[in-house]
């Protein structure tokens, strides 16, 4: 499977003998097997008898993107769990769906009670950490992965799904603090000095409201950009350069 991986983000074309070998080691036929890489976030795109990632095809006027943020009741993944996750399926300078949901936990520290307005009372009845990362897993589907400070919410959440003994996740991933970075003049990048900055009116520390920050951001920054260019080169940090102060 490790090899499969490597010359599918190696933009290399994979044939469709290797997919028959791998889906006959997970018991599968080929089309199932492409439906579980699918689902674990993998955007394979058939062309004849050979199959690619379609970042490398795709442009990023034409992409797929799933913004996203979690609210947590602490920081480390393996002590803390997520208390909400809100995102948003964005393509073509349009919103294409939405999530949002609070997750049952029994801990909420005062601290996090005072930063995002989540209490007890509000988790108590919600539904299970399993039952939102599976619902959210259909929802992300093979989106490219976006969050401000991507690396963290990416972590978190494969923790959780491997603590659910749920499948890790496998999409891409893009960073909109990088990208704020690159193409936003601001004295600082996080999300509550540019909603300043670009005038963008949410509940800060908020799931949702926060990835809808990180939206307004990435549009942002797709004006500053040429869109007609396959996705790959934003992901891998190869467009423009930076801004110059």
């Amino acid at each position: 499977m490790k090899q499969l991986l490597s010359n599918l983000l190696k933009n290399r074309d994979v044939h469709q003998s290797e997919i028959d070998f791998y889906s006959n080691k997970e018991g599968l036929d080929s089309d199932s097997f492409i439906e579980y890489l699918r689902l674990r976030g993998l955007d394979i795109i058939r062309r004849d008898d050979t199959y690619h990632l379609g970042i490398f095809k795709t442009t990023i006027k034409n992409q797929l993107f799933c913004i996203v943020d979690i609210e947590s009741n602490g920081p480390d993944p393996q002590k803390h769990s997520i208390i909400e996750i809100g995102a948003i399926k964005y393509q073509n300078g349009k919103i294409i769906d939405k999530f949002s949901s609070l997750v049952h936990s029994n801990v909420v520290p005062k601290m996090v009670n005072e930063v995002t307005g989540i209490g007890i009372d509000d988790l108590l009845d919600a539904p299970s950490l399993n039952k939102v990362l599976n619902e959210f897993r259909l929802f992300l589907g093979d989106a490219v992965f976006v969050a401000h400070s991507a690396k963290w919410d990416y972590k978190f959440l494969s923790h959780s799904f491997e603590n659910c003994n749920l499948e890790h996740m496998f999409n891409h991933k893009l960073c909109t603090l990088n990208l704020a970075r690159r193409y936003i003049e601001a004295p600082k990048h996080g999300l509550r000095t540019l909603n300043e900055v670009l005038n963008i009116d949410v509940n800060h520390h908020r799931a949702y409201d926060d990835a809808y920050s990180a939206m307004k951001v990435l549009e942002y920054c797709f004006d500053k950009i040429d869109c007609e260019q396959t996705t790959d080169l934003l992901i891998s940090n190869r467009l423009a350069s930076k801004i110059e102060s």
